[in-house]
């Protein structure tokens, strides 16, 4: 009975593993502004057991958050300077992070691409 249930719970658990796992890596970043001004950068998500990082590399420096994968959403957020942002990307079937972001304290969102390196 021990054999099944660790069976079961092994194929209902490893899709959710692989596939937090696949979208660990390098990634170029598209995004536009809430002021509709465009930018540019690179992005590495890092998974290390439950924990996932995400690392973003822009013109003015780099910025380290914390994330969180689930039902084909990725959740990151990070600091800046004083700011707090959140962003949310809608994972795609080949791999791309289509995301919204918002900046805590000011109005207007902005749209993101992350596109596997």
């Amino acid at each position: 009975m021990l054999r099944l249930f660790v069976s079961v719970t092994f194929a209902l658990l490893f899709p959710l593993v692989v596939g937090a796992q696949s979208l660990g890596g390098s990634y170029t970043v598209a995004g536009t502004n809430p002021d509709g001004s465009v930018y540019t950068g690179a992005a590495t998500v890092r998974f290390d057991g439950a924990d996932c990082k995400l690392i973003m590399a822009f013109g003015n420096g780099d910025v380290v958050g914390t994330c969180l994968q689930g039902d084909g959403v990725l959740a990151t957020s990070y600091v800046a300077g004083d700011a707090l942002t959140l962003v949310l990307y809608r994972v795609q079937p080949d791999g791309v992070l289509n995301g919204v972001w918002s900046v805590a304290g000011t109005a207007g969102t902005g749209m993101e691409v992350l596109t596997p390196k």
